[in-house]
């Protein structure tokens, strides 16, 4: 096979978009978020040592107030984090979330190069 031209891209995306497997991508990096030992862990240590919650002023604030406090305070790092994670599995073939991609990518490009061939 030849190299891919930026059409033969965009029609492997609109396939994959079309197929659910964006949809089925984002179940299965949430479950791995929601799975990942070390990403739990990590969550836990910032919000314990949280700064908003271990201050002398959390009782006199009222429950929303301390949540907002506390994602302005946690949130980039929080996300940061979920990103790194989120990327590792998508990038592990040791992950079934890499697996599921490599295998959609491959058969959406097979099907637009097949298509191709039928005109």
């Amino acid at each position: 096979m030849g190299s891919i031209n930026p059409d033969d891209c965009t029609a492997v995306l609109n396939k994959i978009m079309a197929d659910g497997t964006f949809d089925e991508l984002r179940q299965q990096a949430v479950a791995e978020l929601k799975s990942n030992v070390v990403f739990k862990e990590y969550v836990e240590e910032l919000v314990a040592n949280s700064e908003t919650l271990n201050s002398s002023k959390v009782e006199k604030k009222t429950q929303k107030e301390n949540f907002e406090q506390l994602r302005k305070e946690l949130e980039a790092k929080v996300m940061d984090e979920a990103l790194n994670t989120t990327w590792g599995a998508l990038t592990s073939s040791e992950k079934p979330i890499s697996r599921l991609i490599d295998q959609r990518v491959h058969e959406a490009l097979c099907a637009v190069y097949a298509g191709r061939q039928q005109r």
